[in-house]
């Protein structure tokens, strides 16, 4: 078979068009490493050269080239990180090749293939910190480092740091004694520029650990397995005690483990079967740094096929294995954007329980039937759609459930009820195939006064949640895995209502309204199933939303006071609106708590409306059907169907 792709621009576009994501909560992504995470800082002298100028067309990638020998390199896991997340290309910091050349300005991607972790941390810190060298490209490229030049970090920006890997790499003796302390003085480095970005103002830090250098086709073949392996483990233990005594918020990244699990289950990814010849085996061994795979390598016919490697050559990986990087480092961001909507799910079982509460008074309020010391006992079924258009995650629910409730006439003037309250919804999203289910059982205390023009409603509730088959989906490549996990809460929620009849008639009423409400979801925290490295442990959630309502209400009875119409209208503003942070945990990595952008709760206003519609059978019975329906940064249909029966 042989092996196609776009080149690099094209291929950055489509990654960057195929984001259907509402809105990354991120506007910048700054990359700060080695090769592993290198945009192309040197020329690549390998590959195409530009049809004018005679100078290589493309930076240099350390991954596998787009078509086999003579073509373009392919892109780096932070690159598809970046497509994914709509923030387009990841340009290199300081490349040799100038814009007319490679199509891009200097970008914010200030990995450079060889850096060592020293390096890395002078390209956060230093003056003159980023310094890019090729003897055979001319002078060395120089940028100062990122706080060097730009005096701060920003909140907004999602920053990135990996190292290690040529710290390890540049021992060769393992009779030096130096060796541990100089792997121990090399993760103690990175961590001082990390906390550097922490304390200029970085508020979210990804931080990937060191693979297992040892355990690589150069490891193998090199016969330095058993001094590299052991070197990687200590720079990441050291790495990981740095870290956990830092106040930095840093996202890790078990790369070490994610390429175990691939190794461990290699055919599941798509590469070959033999964990043996996947690890001792790379797709290019012309650099003579690796033992290329006689099968799929790049000598091979039709220049072989490198999505059956894991890699590229002695030590880098393939574009293959760097996509599965890159869903799992997106899977990382886009956990708490679904699972933070869990209080949302909750908030719509909710209002399907305080919306029909609120209806069922408005027709009593209306009809005017319930007389002092009669009962009527009531029962309604609804069904919800809600949409949360301007999410980090776009989503929608679909729910059900219903009311039984009791109500009692004190007097001509005072009523009080007591409902309780079914609910059902699931949770999905526009752009993934994870799905959330939740239920609610609740129970609501209302009461309705009526005196002269003036008529005041009020209800109280709380409700138990169950949150159930939380099934997170994580594509991996061309697989994928599904976290699950459940987890409940509990809610309590307010309302009261105050309305003033204009001009009472005999058959219609019509004036102003105000509604203030104040509803608390909370969720409990829970642990997903899985227990790999794509699984997550999550905190507690509190969505609290405090809302005011001013509108017009109209009640009209017609056939002899047999039909019974009410609607209101109006706009209903949050009040308490804010964008919601989820701690989070790997169960992989023994490290700190972190926070991501989870929800952006509606700040503003939006428009309501409902009609309901109640028929009397006879003054005692009636059928009701509703519609009510919010439109704004979230849109919700809800509709019911009733029946009274008064005694």
């Amino acid at each position: 078979m042989k092996y196609r792709a776009l080149k690099p621009l094209a291929a950055a576009l489509l990654l960057a068009s195929s984001a259907s994501y509402a809105a990354s909560p991120f506007d910048e992504m700054v990359v700060f490493g080695d090769s592993l995470s290198d945009s192309g800082q040197f020329p690549d002298a390998g590959g195409p050269i530009h049809p004018t100028l005679g100078v290589p067309a493309s930076g240099l990638r350390f991954t596998n080239r787009l078509d086999g020998a003579g073509s373009a390199t392919d892109l780096v896991g932070v690159q598809r990180l970046s497509a994914k997340l709509g923030l387009g290309y990841l340009a290199a910091s300081t490349p040799y090749l100038p814009s007319p050349v490679t199509g891009y300005p200097a970008g914010t991607n200030y990995a450079v293939g060889g850096y060592t972790s020293a390096q890395i941390k002078a390209s956060i810190t230093d003056a003159d910190g980023s310094v890019v060298f090729n003897p055979a490209a001319g002078p060395a490229k120089v940028r100062d480092g990122y706080l060097a030049e730009f005096g701060e970090a920003r909140a907004s920006t999602l920053y990135y740091v990996n190292g290690g890997g040529n710290d390890v790499l540049g021992i060769t003796n393992p009779a030096d004694p130096n060796n541990a302390v100089n792997i121990v003085t090399a993760a103690n480095t990175l961590v001082e520029g990390i906390n550097a970005l922490d304390a200029a103002g970085a508020q979210y830090i990804m931080v990937s650990n060191l693979p297992d250098v040892g355990r690589t086709p150069a490891g193998i073949g090199s016969g330095a397995q058993p001094l590299w392996t052991p070197l990687s483990a200590l720079y990441n233990d050291t790495l990981y005690a740095g870290l956990r005594n830092s106040d930095a918020n840093v996202i890790p990244v078990d790369a070490r483990g994610l390429v175990e699990e691939i190794i461990a289950s290699p055919a599941e990814f798509g590469f070959v079967a033999d964990a043996n010849v996947l690890r001792g085996t790379c797709y290019d061994g012309s650099g003579g740094s690796c033992l290329e795979n006689p099968q799929y390598g790049m000598q091979q016919a039709s220049n072989g096929d490198p999505t059956k490697l894991l890699f590229n050559d002695g030590v880098h990986p393939t574009a293959m294995a760097q996509q599965i990087v890159a869903d799992y480092m997106f899977s990382l961001i886009r956990a708490p954007q679904e699972v933070g909507q869990l209080p949302v799910l909750g908030a719509s079982l909710v209002d399907g329980d305080m919306h029909q509460t609120r209806q069922q008074m408005q027709a009593n309020l209306a009809a005017k039937k319930l007389d002092a010391g009669s009962w009527q006992i009531f029962v309604r079924g609804n069904g919800t759609e809600f949409e949360a258009k301007e999410a980090y995650a776009a989503s929608e629910i679909d729910g059900s459930g219903a009311l039984l409730g009791l109500q009692y006439g004190v007097s001509e003037q005072w009523s009080i009820g007591l409902g309780l309250s079914s609910q059902q919804a699931d949770l999905g999203f526009v752009d993934s195939a994870s799905s959330y289910e939740g239920s609610s059982q609740a129970i609501n205390l209302f009461t309705g006064f009526v005196s002269g023009n003036h008529w005041f409603n009020a209800s109280i509730h709380y409700g138990k949640q169950d949150y159930e088959n939380l099934n997170r989906v994580v594509p991996l490549g061309i697989s994928q895995r599904v976290e699950s996990g459940e987890t409940s809460g509990d809610s309590i929620g307010v309302s009261a209502e105050y309305g003033y009849n204009v001009s009472p008639h005999s058959n219609w009423e019509y004036g102003p309204k105000l509604e203030l409400a104040t509803r608390t979801i909370n969720v409990d925290g829970y642990a997903e199933a899985g227990g790999q490295t794509t699984s997550l442990t999550y905190g507690d959630q509190t969505h609290k939303s405090n809302t005011a309502d001013l509108g017009l209400f109209i009640h009209w009875r017609a056939l002899a006071d047999q039909l019974v119409v009410t609607s209101e209208w109006g706009i209903r503003s949050q009040l308490t609106g804010k964008d919601h942070q989820l701690q989070m945990q790997s169960q992989t990595l023994d490290l700190n708590p972190y926070e991501l952008p989870a929800y952006q709760q509606d700040k503003g206003e939006n428009w309501y409306g409902n009609i309901s519609a109640s028929y009397y059978l006879s003054d005692a019975a009636a059928i009701t059907a509703s519609w009510q329906r919010e439109s704004g940064d979230l849109m919700q249909d809800q509709w019911a169907i009733g029946a009274s029966l008064a005694f």
